[in-house]
């Protein structure tokens, strides 16, 4: 609460002097950074979390003894680490839940000298100069890669967009209307194209140093966490009408569908069938609208939903990892 309470306040007087607006980014994706990591596979192994020092044993009962966290002792809070992260590369590591190899996070998560985890910087970002709010051993960088469309292990460019919903559309045309249950394993098994939208690199702010390197750690993993790459994609489908007068599911159905896999639907004039977006990170989708119109809707997912997703830090997700070999840092 007081973390939070001083964000607040922080943001306040910020924009009042500064008269711009203001948001912090997760510092879930901050703390990542510096942790050893391995190839991921079958012999990865799995790992058993080791509750430290800092953790009060009425902490450790409420939570249990079997996830994967980090420390940060201001917000009393596990911090999830998931078990496999994907890389810019296209292959998946394991993190370590509590081995890092650059300890900076670490440090800024659970020293008193360093506020334990409530020192925040003030960095520009974007061609506009926006303000975001970061952990103060963190800077944000122009992403590597770019707006996108990936289909399996192919990419190609955004404005690819509509004609590959036609394609997905070519098959929807000859099936019949499915019932809700139904439509929900549909949606997890079809055939889908992401919209890949890169925002920030989320690096360290200061090369490494001596102080701020573990090498025992440094020799058990391969590689570790050098940076993150934030923003948000879509996976984006075309699913058959559903067996209802419109086609089109109703408010209880829009509840279980939403709740069971994060998706949305939005009938086209265009095409037979519904449009099916599950959307990770990112601001809500205004789509209700523009109306019907296949072009319209791909012109704002390309564009103002972008743009949106920009202006909004808070909504940003981790979309991959860059690792770096341990070896370098010897």
């Amino acid at each position: 609460k007081l973390r939070h309470a001083a964000l607040r306040g922080a943001q306040e007087v910020l924009e009042d002097e500064l008269a711009v607006g203001l948001q912090p980014i997760s510092h879930h994706c901050a703390l990542l950074l510096g942790h050893g990591a391995r190839p991921w596979g079958p012999d990865s192994g799995d790992w058993e979390t080791k509750w430290s020092e800092w953790w009060s044993a009425e902490i450790q009962d409420a939570v249990g003894g079997q996830i994967r966290t980090l420390p940060l002792v201001m917000c009393q809070e596990p911090v999830p680490v998931p078990n496999a992260v994907e890389t810019a590369s296209g292959f998946k590591v394991v993190p370590a839940p509590e081995e890092l190899v650059r300890l900076e996070g670490h440090h800024w998560a659970t020293h008193w000298a360093k506020g334990r985890g409530s020192v925040y910087r003030l960095d520009r970002f974007g061609r506009r100069g926006e303000g975001v709010l970061v952990p103060e051993f963190c800077r944000l960088e122009e992403p590597k890669s770019r707006l996108r469309i990936q289909v399996g292990t192919e990419t190609t460019e955004v404005s690819w967009l509509a004609e590959g919903l036609h394609k997905l559309a070519a098959s929807v045309n000859r099936c019949r209307k499915i019932p809700v249950t139904e439509l929900i394993q549909h949606i997890q098994s079809c055939q889908s194209l992401t919209l890949m939208v890169p925002v920030t690199c989320l690096a360290f702010k200061t090369p490494a140093s001596i102080k701020e390197f573990s090498r025992r750690a440094a020799r058990r993993f391969p590689f570790y966490i050098d940076s993150i790459e934030m923003g948000a994609r879509l996976q984006i489908s075309v699913v058959p009408p559903l067996n209802t007068r419109s086609g089109e599911p109703d408010c209880l159905d829009v509840e279980e569908l939403e709740r069971t896999v994060g998706a949305q639907f939005f009938p086209l004039n265009d095409l037979k069938g519904l449009l099916c977006i599950r959307r990770f990170g990112g601001p809500p989708l205004q789509i209700a609208s523009l109306g019907n119109q296949l072009k319209d809707i791909c012109e704002y997912l390309a564009v103002s939903w972008v743009d949106s997703l920009f202006a909004a830090p808070t909504t940003w997700a981790r979309l991959f990892v860059r690792v770096e070999p341990c070896g370098a840092l010897e």
